[in-house]
């Protein structure tokens, strides 16, 4: 895990993940070395954070179509920032990786930024809904587990 020390103060501190997600932090207290505390900071500074969409596709997918889809709707919905300021280091372009070759799909994985963490649920409702729309128009297959049952 990758993360940046920005501020430290005589009690806390803060901590920006790489992903620009929240994290589990474990902090022991110095009046109790064993006391552990996990917590999620959802209160940061900046509204700014990064989104993952994970997507499969059926195999037999053209992959560089599905990458191609999935970064003009990204770029589609005015929500995203599509390309980073400098007053904001740690935010990127959209992107999409394809992670793997999964069991029934193959996978992959969209990253974008958005500039209202309060959006956040809405802005990947948006996207998913414009990436069923733009799929069918490409004729791209979202895979789905295929199983055989089998009766003796």
């Amino acid at each position: 895990m990758v993360t940046l020390c920005r501020e430290f103060y005589q009690f806390d501190f803060r901590i920006v993940h790489c992903s620009g997600r929240p994290l589990c932090l474990q902090a022991i207290t110095p009046d109790c070395p064993y006391s552990v505390m996990h917590s999620f900071n959802w209160t940061l500074r900046d509204k700014q954070v990064r989104i993952r969409l994970p997507v499969g596709v059926a195999y037999g997918s053209d992959t560089a179509l599905v990458k191609q889809a999935l970064l003009e709707v990204t770029h589609a919905h005015p929500q995203i920032i599509k390309e980073p300021h400098p007053r904001m280091p740690m935010v990127r372009a959209p992107i999409v990786r394809f992670t793997e070759f999964g069991e029934s799909s193959l996978n992959f994985e969209l990253f974008a930024w958005i500039s209202d963490l309060s959006q956040r649920l809405d802005v990947i409702s948006d996207l998913h809904f414009m990436i069923d729309q733009k799929f069918r128009e490409c004729n791209i297959v979202i895979a789905f587990p295929q199983r055989d049952v089998h009766r003796y």
